[in-house]
This record gives structure tokens, C-alpha cells and sequence, in this order.
């Protein structure tokens, strides 16, 4: 039992201040929860609107032939989005994009591979 608290089904046979301190301390601590539970609330709502702003995309394009000895890599920070061999046999073309993504405070943000 908390004796900071009215406990649920606890009767107050007399009146007295000690119970008036517990009705007291009862109502504190219901407008503390629901002042809380307002906070989570906005904090989540704020959060979900970053969220909701957060957008990717692919930008410059370009691509690459892989030489006879097979051995090649795209730049640092770009990924592989694509092969084709139309053609060749040997030499397939490697396409690749750099990846962005965009932040609502910094705007456009490029991955880089540093």
C-alpha cells in the first residue's frame, strides 16, 4: 500500500488533515499523469511529422564497362541499380546512382562513402 495515495476501496472513516493530504496528493497525481500522457502525445506527433517529411532518392546516373579483367567498382557512396549486357558477351555495362536523402532541417544530404 502507498501511503502517499488513497488506495482503491480504502474508506476515510473520519475526516481528518492526513486524508485531506492524501486527496490532495491523489489529485497532483492525476494532473501529473495527464500532463505527461500530453507531452508523449506532442512528442509523438512531432515525431511522426520528421518521419513523415523523410523522403530518398536516386540521382546522377551514369554507368561503367567492366574491363576484360572483371575487376571494377562504382565510386564511393553510389550503389548498383543495374547490368546490361545487350551487346556484349564479356563487358557488361554497370549501371549506378548516388543516393540522397532528404532531412526537413538540412534539406537534400548526398551519401558519400567517407
Amino acid at each position: 500500500m502507498n501511503d502517499d495515495f488513497i488506495n482503491p476501496g480504502e474508506v476515510v472513516k473520519r475526516p481528518s488533515f492526513e486524508a485531506d493530504i492524501k486527496a490532495t496528493n491523489l489529485s497532483t497525481y492525476y494532473t501529473i499523469t495527464a500532463a505527461n500522457a500530453q507531452i508523449e502525445a506532442r512528442a509523438l506527433a512531432w515525431a511522426n511529422d520528421r518521419v513523415n517529411l523523410l523522403a530518398y532518392r536516386k540521382v546522377s546516373p551514369n554507368s561503367f564497362t567492366i574491363p576484360d579483367n572483371g575487376l571494377m567498382m562504382c565510386p564511393a557512396g553510389a550503389v548498383f541499380t543495374g547490368m546490361n549486357m545487350q551487346g556484349t558477351q564479356n563487358n557488361p555495362a554497370m549501371t549506378y546512382h548516388y543516393l540522397q536523402a532528404y532531412d526537413p532541417v538540412r534539406g537534400w544530404v548526398t551519401f558519400s562513402g567517407s
